[in-house]
């Protein structure tokens, strides 16, 4: 799994981000499906934010020259975990139809 050393990018100070994002701007996304990257660096909050904003998401992990799409994937369940909401956010490969026609974001 790839880790981030970058000031600001440890997974426990993200996730304290995220919830107080969540709670600072009201973000309410339950009833909602979001279809979104799965990323490294900053963007690994995405997927992340709207499931703690209540959504249930679909997160496209690929390979990128920053990481295999088993690492991306890998560091941002790590981060869902800890932001307690790795049960919303379902992890896919490719933009399948199916799942592009389920979003609502």
């Amino acid at each position: 799994m790839i880790a981030d050393a970058r000031p600001g990018l440890d997974p426990r100070r993200l996730a304290r981000l995220i919830a107080a994002s969540v709670d600072r701007c009201e973000l309410e996304l339950s009833g909602f499906t979001v279809l979104t990257e799965a990323a490294t660096g900053g963007y690994v909050v995405t997927p992340v934010l709207a499931a703690a904003a209540g959504a249930d998401v679909y997160a496209l992990a690929a390979a990128t020259p920053y990481g295999s799409a088993e690492e991306i994937q890998g560091v941002t369940l790590e981060l869902a975990k800890l932001a307690g909401v790795a049960d919303r956010v379902q992890f896919i490969q490719a933009k399948d139809t199916a799942y592009v026609s389920a979003a609502d974001i």
